[in-house]
């Protein structure tokens, strides 16, 4: 009778199985300008959730979420540039699978934790950069194209490279 029991909760106890992948991570913009090389930076975490639903016959996934808030650029021309970080969980995933480093999350994270120098993210993996006509006015927010910032900017200005490290 117990061993029918235990029988009938083994799916209960899997149904919910789910591990967590953690790391905090600086993401650090580089920008060359006029006057010189200048950054800005931000610190996020992320966790990856694996889950399954064995009773809605879903045989796992992974759930991310990301909290931090977006690389600010102070130019040297009074002017900002951010980098926006929405997707930020998932440059590491791919642009670690573009380097080669197989498998799922688990070892992906392994990989990322034990790197020991900041990862250059490709540039198809970019954040999305916006700066401000008005930095008061949130209705003068533009685009900026990271293989152009001298056409937002002026002459003299880009993006040097964007980094991603564990700290």
């Amino acid at each position: 009778m117990k061993r029918f029991a235990l029988l009938l909760l083994l799916p209960l106890l899997l149904a919910n199985c789910s591990k967590t992948y953690s790391w905090k991570q600086r993401f650090v913009v580089l920008v060359n300008t006029p006057s010189g090389l200048v950054s800005g930076a931000a610190i996020s975490e992320v966790k990856i959730r694996l889950v399954s639903d064995f009773f809605k016959g879903d045989i796992g996934g992974a759930k991310s979420s990301f909290h931090g808030e977006a690389a600010v650029v102070k130019l040297p021309n009074g002017r900002y540039l951010f980098a926006l970080l929405d997707g930020a969980a998932s440059w590491v995933v791919n642009d670690l699978y573009d380097q080669g480093v197989e498998g799922g999350v688990p070892e992906l994270s392994k990989a990322f934790k034990a790197m020991d120098a900041p990862l250059t993210l490709s540039p198809k993996y970019y954040p999305l950069l916006v700066t401000f006509g008005d930095v008061s006015d949130p209705a003068s927010v533009m685009r900026v194209d990271p293989a152009d910032l001298a056409a937002t900017f002026g002459a003299g200005y880009a993006l040097r490279e964007i980094t991603l490290e564990v700290t």
